[in-house]
């Protein structure tokens, strides 16, 4: 499939003469007014975004596929145009993520094989990705070489180019993936090597102190030592003499702060 093109009008004399309202686009998106050829190689503003004639509600087509083109009934009649281009993107998946890619010719013009109708719009025809670039996506658009388009405008099915070999790709910013980002920078290449984590900051931590491993394995003591008869009645008699002493009359005040003050 093709979602997104670019097309630069400012490096190209031949078309800023053309009359119309034209400038350069780094993130052309369906249902957008495109610059194409017309059946009659004339070129125009039209809409991206077909839809057959019999059609009772907009059906929002902005690819077809060059494999079904005379057999799908949305399809069967339609005139044949040309879009102008000079790349496109297109989306890998990697994992959960997806990655946009620019496919480009070195800024070289390309020519996207497309229809329309006057009723609605126009569409991008599609085919198998080649080899140099099916990495990125299964699908890429239909490009035809110059001598080709008054072939393609006339009805006859070309749907191979040796421009196709031209096309070189690269890993692009994620702000593509917003149709209202649109400038030059989308386009530059970027650098998909993992960044290296940063180590974690170090910091101070108070934990309590730990006792010794014996000391959580050591069975609770339930029951009291004994002591000896003997020491147990030398303990009553000096208990029994400390009762009687007067410890006021042995620490007293002398001045504020001492105890008892």
């Amino acid at each position: 499939m093709c979602g997104r093109y670019t097309l630069s009008v400012s490096n190209r004399p031949e078309l800023k003469g053309v009359g119309l309202h034209v400038v350069d686009r780094f993130n052309i998106a369906p249902q957008s007014d495109v610059l194409v050829y017309d059946s009659e190689r004339k070129l125009q503003n039209m809409r991206w975004d077909y839809a057959p004639p019999w059609a009772q509600k907009p059906l929002h087509l902005n690819n077809a596929r060059a494999e079904t083109l005379r057999e799908k009934p949305a399809f069967r009649g339609a005139l044949r145009c040309v879009f102008l281009a000079d790349g496109w993107y297109e989306w890998q998946r990697q994992g959960t993520r997806k990655i946009p890619y620019y496919h480009h010719a070195q800024g070289e013009l390309l020519y996207f094989a497309g229809i329309y109708n006057r009723q609605s719009g126009c569409a991008i025809v599609t085919r198998e990705a080649r080899e140099n670039i099916a990495f990125v996506h299964h699908r890429q658009p239909v490009l035809l070489d110059l001598r080709a388009v008054d072939h393609w405008l006339e009805g006859h099915d070309l749907f191979a180019s040796a421009i196709t070999n031209r096309i070189e790709c690269h890993p692009v910013n994620t702000a593509v993936n917003q149709p209202s980002n649109d400038y030059r920078d989308l386009i530059k290449q970027v650098d998909l090597s993992p960044t290296p984590k940063r180590p974690a900051p170090y910091t101070l931590k108070r934990h309590r102190a730990k006792l010794p491993e014996e000391a959580y394995n050591s069975p609770v003591q339930t029951v009291l030592p004994t002591a000896p008869i003997g020491a147990a009645k030398a303990a009553s008699k000096l208990n029994a003499s400390d009762e009687k002493k007067d410890f006021k009359a042995v620490v007293k005040p002398q001045k504020s702060g001492d105890l008892f003050d």
